[in-house]
């Protein structure tokens, strides 16, 4: 009987499972990270939601609330679509915009231009590798306590 329970329940969960799993398996390739941040943000999400919905612990609601905040850290932090912080940049700068009515204003723009945005770059990678070591240690500080 104990069996027949647990796959009903195995048989349950794999058919909720798929809802999300075959879009990420359909997307997935094991040799970029960004699809295993982006299956294990997703992961986040949904064992967030599922601990608030039917959290039979104590503090479930709160631990759900901080794993979906982890995955949205993670996405954030790893999604290098999102522009927001070469924006950032632009807006505390305009000069480093490649516009080419601005260059011809000045003498010598090129490299003033090319040397603005080498230092733009880097201070958009310093700003990406803050944002995953501030996702990684807020998991690493979490994560033990979403499944207590």
């Amino acid at each position: 009987m104990k069996k027949l329970i647990d796959f009903y329940y195995n048989l349950k969960a794999f058919k909720d499972n798929l809802k999300w799993m075959i879009p990420a398996a359909w997307n997935f390739r094991c040799w970029d990270y960004q699809y295993n941040i982006d299956l294990f943000s997703k992961s986040l999400e949904v064992t967030g939601n599922t601990m608030i919905k039917y959290g039979n612990c104590v503090n479930s609601k709160k631990h759900g609330r901080r794993a979906i905040y982890a995955a949205h850290k993670l996405k954030t932090a790893y999604n290098y679509y999102d522009d927001k912080s070469i924006n950032y940049l632009f807006k505390i700068n305009p000069l480093i915009r490649q516009n080419n009515t601005l260059k011809h204003t000045y003498k010598h723009s090129e490299k003033y231009f090319d040397k603005l945005y080498e230092v733009a770059s880097k201070r958009v990678k310093e700003i990406e590798k803050n944002r995953q070591k501030e996702a990684w240690t807020y998991l690493h500080k979490h994560l033990p306590f979403f499944w207590d």
